[in-house]
């Protein structure tokens, strides 16, 4: 009997032992009384990485950096927006952080990336970014320098300007097929990227109008490559020369548009070595960053047949000390003229916009003239200022024209002082609104068949015949299609 009470006591003390091996945290209760497994907690000072700093981005949204410089921004909608001043720093939520984030990732339920949103993130060397984001706006990652690759999700539909620009060692993006728009130079100075792979047809990428930097990345569509672009050429019917320090453009139609480095005539070494520009009758627009930083030019001619001057075409031509923009162009791009050397700027009547940043910076540029009624200023995007940022400047308008009111006469970034003038009657303008279109020419044949409405008599007789009949209006009309013929 003593001898059984000994096994049992020993059998007691094996089960104590045994269930002491596992510890009270890491016992459940299961069906049936059953002891179940469960998992254990993390021991004592390991503990998980310390939030640096958190807020709010977004109506719905949130974000957090942690010690691993990760920054994540989490909840449900759109980011919000920022913007820079005078090419400074946006005043993101995380804009003292910046140094210290490696890695941005968007988790599921963010719908769009804010303007300026990841500007200056240098450091930021991965990126993840959710199925279900449709928007990246304007530099969104711009100047994240660390980026060597990105892939879209198949999601996003639009991405703004310079979103991607100034990412400096970016080598590969994937863009989705669902993407319908881009705004400009998404991949401005992008020195290093080689190539863009596209998930849709080459007729959906050439519906893009993503033409730029044709001559050095490979675009990779569904359904085979796009064509490296003859260096030969900078539009689609038009070719160039360089020869003594005189850059010649020949052809018809539009000229491409380049990311900064991308026109074929550039390279560091050219940029001073151009001296002037010879653009020929026929081209309709002047391409987007077409002689940026091309510093050593010092004159430029235009024809009549251009219609636009795009953006950041003369971007930082700092020996352009003047230029004569011809009677036909409608439109100067965001940051067209910003940086360069102008003295004084005409704006002919006929121009109807100037873009943000057409002027920006232009530390001499004094006097600015326009010779019609008031464009619509500010339109898209320039990164880092309005219109006339950086100038002190005189500004003439036609004190005649209605369309010059207070709320048009504003600084725009700079420090403006308008002043109205008088404008001599031109030759042609039937009207007197001091452009001259096709509304001279409606007004003109109105007259002469009906005499039903109010002319400037002065500038009747277009051919100066002495005589008032159609041979004026076809007179006028030439001139306003072609300049090629003289009207009085």
């Amino acid at each position: 009997m003593e001898h059984m009470g000994k096994k049992l006591l020993a059998l007691l003390l094996a089960t104590v032992f045994c269930l002491g091996l596992f510890p009270a945290a890491a016992r459940a209760e299961g069906q049936e009384g059953e002891i179940s497994l469960v998992e254990e907690q993390p021991p004592e000072g390991e503990e998980t990485l310390e939030t640096i700093a958190s807020g709010v981005c977004g109506e719905a949204l949130t974000w957090t950096l942690d010690g691993d410089g990760v920054l994540t921004i989490s909840g449900t909608g759109e980011m919000w927006n920022w913007e820079r001043v005078n090419y400074g720093t946006p005043n993101t939520p995380w804009q003292e952080h910046l140094w210290s984030v490696t890695a941005i990732v968007v988790e599921e339920g963010v719908t769009g990336i804010g303007n300026c949103a990841f500007y200056g993130c240098e450091d930021c060397a991965s990126v993840m970014l959710p199925e279900g984001l449709t928007r990246i706006g304007a530099e969104g990652f711009s100047c994240c320098s660390g980026l060597r690759e990105l892939a879209i999700p198949q999601s996003v539909t639009a991405v703004g300007d310079y979103a991607f620009s100034y990412c400096s060692r970016m080598k590969s993006i994937r863009l989705p097929e669902s993407l319908s728009g881009t705004g400009l130079l998404p991949f401005d100075n992008c020195t290093a990227l080689e190539e863009i792979r596209f998930t849709d047809s080459r007729s959906a990428w050439e519906a893009l109008g993503m033409d730029y930097d044709r001559y050095r990345i490979q675009v990779h569509c569904a359904e085979g490559d796009v064509p490296l672009a003859d260096p030969a050429r900078c539009g689609d019917a038009l070719t160039w020369t360089l020869e003594g320090g005189t850059l010649t453009v020949s052809g018809e139609g539009e000229m491409w548009n380049f990311s900064y480095g991308g026109a074929p005539w550039y390279s560091p070494e050219s940029s001073y070595g151009i001296k002037s520009v010879h653009l020929e009758k026929g081209i309709s627009s002047i391409g987007a960053g077409a002689f940026r930083d091309c510093r050593g030019i010092i004159s430029v001619t235009i024809p009549e047949s251009v219609l636009a001057v795009g953006a950041h075409a003369f971007h930082s031509c700092t020996g352009l000390t003047e230029i004569s923009l011809p009677g036909g162009t409608c439109a100067i791009g965001a940051g067209a003229f910003s940086g360069t050397g102008l003295r004084r700027a005409e704006i002919p009547g006929t121009v109807k916009r100037v873009d943000a940043g057409a002027f920006a910076f232009c530390s001499r540029l004094t006097e600015i003239r326009f010779a019609g009624s008031a464009p619509v200023f500010g339109a898209g995007f320039f990164p880092g200022g309005d219109v006339f940022s950086g100038l002190t400047a005189t500004a003439y308008y036609p004190d005649n024209d209605p369309a010059w009111t207070e709320d048009i006469r504003q600084n725009y970034g700079g420090n403006i002082t308008w002043v109205g003038y008088t404008p001599e009657r031109k030759p042609g303008d039937i009207n007197g609104d001091n452009t001259l279109d096709n509304k001279d020419v409606t007004r003109l044949i109105r007259y002469i068949k009906y005499h039903d409405v109010d002319v400037a008599e002065e500038s009747l007789d277009v051919n100066g015949d002495g005589e008032l009949n159609n041979k004026d209006v076809t007179r006028l009309i030439r001139y306003i299609k072609y300049g090629d013929v003289e009207i009085h």
